[in-house]
Formats: C-alpha cells, sequence, structure tokens
C-alpha cells in the first residue's frame, strides 16, 4: 500500500516545482500544480481529460487555450 502525505509548507512545494522545471518535466509540474491547487486524489488526476476541464471551468477557458492549437 502507498502511503501518501500533504505538502504543506509553501518551501518545499516550491522546491518541488523548481526540481519539475529543471528537469523539464513539464506533465508532472502541470498535475503536480493542479493536485495541489484543486486537492484532488491521484486516481482522480490521472482520469481527468479535457474534456472534464472544459466543462467544469467554462468561464476559465476564455483565459487558457486547452484545445488543440
Amino acid at each position: 500500500m502507498v502511503v501518501s502525505s500533504l505538502v504543506k509548507n509553501i518551501k518545499k512545494i516550491n522546491l518541488i516545482k523548481d526540481l519539475y522545471k529543471k528537469k523539464n518535466k513539464m506533465r508532472n509540474l502541470l498535475l503536480f500544480t493542479l493536485a495541489i491547487n484543486v486537492v484532488l486524489n491521484l486516481t482522480d488526476l490521472l482520469n481527468l481529460k479535457v474534456k472534464d476541464m472544459r466543462e467544469n471551468f467554462l468561464p476559465y477557458s476564455t483565459y487558457v487555450n486547452v484545445g488543440k492549437g
């Protein structure tokens, strides 16, 4: 069984984000940032589709292009 814990320290959060940036792991950075901002568990996070984001965050879709360019 995998046990996870919440990262509550802002310095640790920024350290993790910087590590992903330095290693050019943008997908992981995106998933990590999304996870800490919306508090989804890993299973729900990995099952997200672009469609889910469009349907649930439609007002924000005018600011961020989430579709194919």
